[in-house]
This record gives C-alpha cells, sequence and structure tokens, in this order.
C-alpha cells in the first residue's frame, strides 16, 4: 500500500448505471468491492487521442464475498456498472487529485463494449 496516495468510495445505488471510460497514462488503481458487486473491463487504447474501436476488453467481476483486489495499471482505461442495487466499491489510486487531472481521458461508454450483456 505504499503506493497509495488516496482512495475513495463509488457507491452505485441502481445497478443500470455505467461508468465508461476513464483511462490514465500514468496513473494506477486498485478496486476493492465491500458490498455487492461489480463488473469492470479494462481496455489499453493504442491512441490516446483517437484510439482504435476495436481493441480487446478484459472483463473481471469483483465481489464483496470474495476478498479480491483489482489493480489497473497506468496506460489502461476501465469502466464498471454494479452487478446488484446498493453496491459499493473502495478505489485506491497512486496519484493525488490534481496529478489525476493532468492524467485523465474519458472516452463514449459504447466505444469498446456492450454493457448490456
Amino acid at each position: 500500500m505504499k503506493q497509495v496516495r488516496r482512495f475513495y468510495v463509488i457507491e452505485h445505488p441502481d445497478a443500470s448505471v455505467v461508468r465508461a471510460w476513464q483511462g490514465h497514462k500514468k496513473e494506477q488503481k486498485w478496486f476493492y468491492v465491500i458490498a455487492g458487486s461489480f463488473k469492470i473491463v479494462m481496455v489499453q487504447p493504442d491512441d490516446w487521442a483517437h484510439p482504435s474501436s476495436d481493441l480487446e476488453t478484459k472483463e473481471f467481476i469483483l465481489e464483496s464475498e470474495r476478498d479480491e483486489v483489482l489493480h489497473v495499471p497506468g496506460g489502461f482505461a476501465n469502466g464498471f456498472k454494479a452487478l446488484k442495487p446498493q453496491s459499493k466499491m473502495m478505489v485506491f489510486s497512486d496519484l493525488t487529485v490534481e496529478e489525476s487531472s493532468h492524467d485523465n481521458f474519458r472516452f463514449d461508454y459504447h466505444k469498446w463494449y456492450d454493457w448490456h450483456v
């Protein structure tokens, strides 16, 4: 945990909400579900200004019943949605809010993944 500089909690009261895509060239994040479950999908953009639309994604399911932490290294974009109502997830980051704001890339949530699957 020496690399962690901040953490926060994300709560999704509704399982229909999708938060995607947010990427960072440098920032690392660690996801830990403390209530319910989340689907988290990662993709590695090939170009941060105009990434290809056909990139391979990696899908993970994290549940509060299992003590698992998902590491998302720098160089990836991620998206997620709760699979159960009232799900909560702790997110740990190795950058401050200010540092992260200079390393923040957003993409349309339809770009790489069908969130309705």
